[in-house]
């Protein structure tokens, strides 16, 4: 090829790159494309947000990724490699920071969590001595817009959703507390704190999975427990990708005392199980189980009619193969001294909720347990958790 060609032909060249790669981007109101000339430096990113492998790619190998989740499971700061590592990555205390702690006579630790915009959420340590374990609760959103009427969390309204980040970091200042405590070791998660998990589907999933796996937080799915309003039928199929046992807060099985008790919910009660029975029968039947919760309210929802309707709604669930259906009792704690509010509901007598409880047992052949209140003195009870912060 003479001269002459080749430069003609590099002049072709010149022009095809110049009107299709830069004009013609431009010109159709598209973004032109460039070849870096390094590796991008990544967005600043929390490890808490990371599989192992992704993290192993970050910090420049996979031992380096499995110290760093040593740490976070042992509640301490990891370090991550170099210091131009380190600037590639957040710590859990930009995520979240410990504001305050508080400890009640029982044990029970609130732990109230700053969030980089201002806004706070609460989580729970519940020690168990005698079992040699803690339970840890945790919240899915600033606030909660279901407006249960027996709820302090209700009457916030929701503020915001947490990401998969921030909900993790309260198991982390979690796991920091319970080791400089020494406190029993965590070995059981449930989402009952702050708002509806079923609002916050993908964020509670990939929480979730976090906890469960077993090169991060390394919990089996049995011990995390996420609990739902169920705002839709389809909300057990949403939170049923999660590798975790669903709980059901079904407070009244009736529609309109269940319409009275959660002024939220556009779905009859029959629609719910219907998403519930339809989701339990595709999950594996190791994840069959299913926790209903009940808010017990003097005089509301504590009779043997109450009794003996629950029974009667809980027969589909029943019948499913493989299906374990556990009843849990709550007895109510007083949030009306916060709120200001007069007295609208009142706790059982311990008679009262015995004898819903033998009903169920005796008569509906159901596994129902009264849950042990833990922490009410100092507002860590279930439904006793707000921010002040708002």
């Amino acid at each position: 090829m003479n001269k002459r060609k080749r430069v003609m032909l590099y002049s072709a060249l010149y022009l095809f790159v110049w009107n299709v790669v830069i004009v013609f981007p431009f010109a159709n109101g598209l973004s032109a494309v460039t070849l870096p000339t390094t590796t991008p430096r990544p967005s600043s990113r929390s490890p808490l947000s990371l599989t192992l492998d992704e993290l192993s790619v970050q910090l420049g190998g996979k031992g380096r990724a499995q110290a760093c989740w040593e740490a976070y499971r042992s509640g301490t700061d990891p370090i991550l490699g170099t210091e131009a590592q380190q600037r590639l990555l957040q710590r859990p205390a930009d995520v979240a920071t410990l504001h305050h702690q508080t400890t009640c006579h029982d044990g029970t630790t609130k732990l109230l969590l700053q969030l980089p915009d201002g806004l706070q959420v609460e989580t729970v340590i519940i020690p168990w001595p005698e079992r040699q374990r803690s339970t840890v609760c945790i919240s899915s959103q600033v606030g909660c817009r279901q407006a249960c009427t027996f709820c302090l969390t209700g009457r916030m309204g929701l503020l915001r959703n947490l990401s998969c980040d921030e909900i993790v970091s309260q198991v982390y200042w979690a796991q920091r507390v319970v080791h400089s405590k020494e406190m029993p070791p965590i070995d059981n998660i449930v989402f009952m704190g702050l708002g509806e998990p079923a609002d916050n589907v993908d964020a509670v999933v990939a929480a979730a999975e976090c906890l469960t796996d077993p090169h991060r937080f390394a919990l089996t799915p049995r011990r995390v427990t996420i609990s739902t309003v169920a705002p839709t039928p389809d909300a057990f199929a949403k939170l049923g990708r999660a590798p975790a046992v669903l709980a059901w807060s079904v407070h009244a099985t009736r529609d309109v005392l269940r319409k009275q008790l959660v002024p939220t919910t556009r779905y009859s009660m029959t629609e719910l199980r219907d998403g519930l029975v339809s989701t339990l029968v595709q999950r594996s039947k190791r994840r069959r189980n299913i926790l209903l919760e009940i808010t017990l309210l003097d005089q509301i929802n504590d009779t043997i009619e109450d009794a003996q309707h629950l029974v009667e709604f809980c027969q589909p669930l029943v019948a499913i193969p493989g299906v374990r259906v556990i009843v849990n009792l709550i007895p109510w704690n007083d949030i009306q001294v916060q709120t200001g509010a007069a007295a609208q509901y009142r706790q059982p007598s311990p008679e009262r909720i015995e004898a819903f409880q033998q009903y169920l047992v005796q008569q509906g052949n159901l596994r129902c347990f009264i849950r042990t209140t833990r922490g009410d003195d100092e507002l860590a009870a279930c439904g006793q958790l707000s921010t002040r912060n708002r």
